[in-house]
């Protein structure tokens, strides 16, 4: 798989030491940033100009051009690849593929994992048995890396509240939907992942969420 290769490109230039502790990260959160930009640009079509991706949160230690070509290709083709899946499941993919990237000790430290889609529906489902309702609930996430919450719970929102303008469905999920998370590179993909949710109803009414 294409994510596959791109680990191992990363992996080869840590065994390599190329790349150590903090350069390691640096060139992690690149890959994924570049993969992310990929499929920002496939998904938002047309306007190139008004819906460009959010910035990430700065990393330093490693420039843009110190991707090699293959590695530069391989987050293209995933970004495109990711594109043809529901925000969700594109959230959740990458996320896999940022675990894949940073070192193990961050892994551990941060006690790194990516909820399942399938899991986190069936968790929402649970709550929809309460009766819970969409269109009024606030919803935290503690720890929304990679957006397989608030992603899925905006899907909720937009579903329950498909009757409403879509401007009012962005001021309520603006409001009522939060996430914390000790990463922010990771927030920051969770907040993509959210949004991309809801890029029809930002092109239709010009507003963005958040």
């Amino acid at each position: 798989m294409i994510r596959d290769r791109l680990v191992e490109l990363h992996n080869e230039r840590t065994r390599s030491g190329t790349l150590a502790g903090e350069r390691s990260l640096a060139e992690a959160r690149l890959l994924c940033a570049r993969v992310l930009g990929s499929y920002w640009r496939a998904i938002r079509g047309a306007e190139k100009n008004q819906w460009r991706l959010r910035n990430a949160p700065s990393s330093p230690g490693l420039s843009p051009s110190g991707l090699d070509r293959a590695a530069r290709k391989a987050c293209e083709e995933l970004g495109n690849r990711l594109a043809m899946l529901r925000p969700v499941e594109a959230g959740y993919e990458l996320g896999k593929t940022y675990a894949g990237l940073i070192p193990a000790e961050m892994r551990a430290d941060y006690g790194v994992y990516y909820t399942p889609p399938a899991l986190a529906d069936r968790l929402l489902a649970l709550v929809d048995e309460e009766g819970i309702d969409w269109s009024r609930a606030s919803v935290l996430d503690p720890a929304c890396g990679g957006g397989a919450f608030v992603a899925a719970v905006v899907c909720r929102i937009r579903n329950a509240m498909a009757d409403r303008d879509p401007a009012e469905l962005i001021e309520s999920v603006a409001a009522r939907v939060r996430g914390y998370e000790i990463d922010p590179f990771s927030a920051w993909m969770s907040q993509v992942f959210a949004e991309a949710v809801l890029l029809p109803e930002s092109q239709r009414s010009g507003m963005r969420l958040g």
